[in-house]
C-alpha cells in the first residue's frame, strides 16, 4: 500500500481503540450540532485495526466545494 494511501485512510485521523468509543464521539459531534455528513459512520480500519469516522468520498473537488459554500453565504436568507 502506498504511504499517500495509508495517510488518507488512516495516518490523518482519529484513532478510536473501540468501536464503542467512535460511536460515541460520532453522537457527540451530532449532538454539538457539528455539521457532518448525513452518511457520516464508524468502520473498522484495515490498516491499523482501529476504529475511524469516515463518510462516503465527495465527488466535488475542493475548488467546488469551495465555490458551494462562498455561494452559500452569499445567498440572502
Amino acid at each position: 500500500m502506498k504511504d499517500e494511501t495509508k495517510f488518507f485512510m488512516c495516518e490523518r485521523k482519529k484513532r478510536f481503540s473501540a468501536k464503542k468509543h467512535a460511536e460515541a464521539r460520532l453522537k457527540s459531534i451530532r449532538k454539538k450540532g457539528i455539521i457532518v455528513p448525513p452518511d457520516a459512520h464508524v468502520y473498522l480500519c484495515p490498516v491499523c485495526s482501529g476504529w475511524h469516522l469516515g463518510h462516503a468520498p465527495n465527488p466535488l473537488t475542493v475548488k467546488e466545494l469551495e465555490n458551494v459554500r462562498k455561494n452559500d453565504k452569499t445567498k440572502p436568507q
